[in-house]
């Protein structure tokens, strides 16, 4: 067995989490998290992930229009504020 390189502990803080949100479109509908079954019976289905600053570090998108991400970068804003806002009364560091 390997010897620790660092025994000392150490709290880890987080300064940049990532929120992620996923959700499928349909015509003029927008539903987060979506379950299998509901999945199977929409267009597009849209994952973004944005960083603790609202900047996006990740976007996959299949199937639907090429303007449908747009409508889900702004959902995924609105619930990571609403994370933010839970993290934040919980005094985590």
């Amino acid at each position: 067995m390997k010897e620790a390189v660092n025994k000392e502990k150490r709290k880890l803080t987080h300064k940049n989490i990532p929120f992620s949100l996923t959700c499928k479109l349909h015509k003029k509908y927008i539903l987060a998290d979506p379950t299998a079954e509901e999945e199977s019976i929409m267009d597009t289905l849209v994952t973004v992930v944005l960083d603790s600053s609202d900047q996006i570090v990740a976007f996959n998108k299949s199937g639907g229009n090429a303007l449908a991400g747009s409508s889900a970068i702004n959902q995924a804003r609105k619930r990571g504020k609403e994370l933010k806002q839970i993290l934040a009364d919980m005094d985590i560091d």
